[in-house]
């Protein structure tokens, strides 16, 4: 099994491991090497979840000394929130230049990193509320809430910016 990972947002072609296949035949009959391998994506496990084109592809580098290696790169901007497990896994067959190709295969599995990069959103984005002048000290006038939609959610962290003359209110975690 081979595993990666890259980052959500990394630009296409993004380099993210690296496949080596071997031919351990004995030459040809005429003392030709066997080393000539292709490698291929076979069979994919997983999609994103808002389907769309698998986002992996194999990018051929200089022949080892006695094989071959690709590089698994992508081929789209990823989105760690569109992925369902934040991996992708698919199979890729590496097959020999005999007369009669002999082929094995090896599970790749690449997880998507999150990044913090979606910020929290209020379920309101604008409240007016009116209070009463004699309200007692420490009454909740207001609950906020916040979501943080990225897959690795953060606790938000909540303060008061402006119009809080005189520190009149103050911000109470809610349990």
């Amino acid at each position: 099994t081979y595993k990666g990972s890259v980052n959500e947002n990394s630009v296409s072609g993004t380099p993210v491991l690296t496949i080596v296949a071997f031919d351990a035949g004995l030459p040809g009959p005429l003392g030709e090497p066997r080393n000539i391998i292709s490698l291929s994506i076979t069979s994919v496990e997983n999609t994103p979840v808002h389907g769309g084109a698998f986002p992996f592809v194999l990018q051929a580098e200089p022949n080892t000394q006695n094989g071959v290696e690709q590089v698994v790169t992508s081929s789209q901007i990823l989105d760690r929130e569109s992925v369902v497990s934040g991996f992708y896994t698919f199979i890729v067959k590496a097959c020999d230049n005999g007369r009669t190709p002999l082929c094995k295969t090896a599970h790749v599995l690449i997880e998507v990193n999150d990044l913090n990069e979606v910020p929290p959103e209020f379920d309101d984005t604008e409240v007016s509320i009116s209070i009463p002048e004699n309200l007692e000290v420490g009454t909740t006038i207001y609950t906020a809430v916040a979501k943080d939609l990225d897959a690795t959610a953060q606790k938000p962290v909540y303060r008061i910016i402006n119009g809080n003359t005189g520190q009149s209110f103050k911000l109470i975690e809610a349990e």
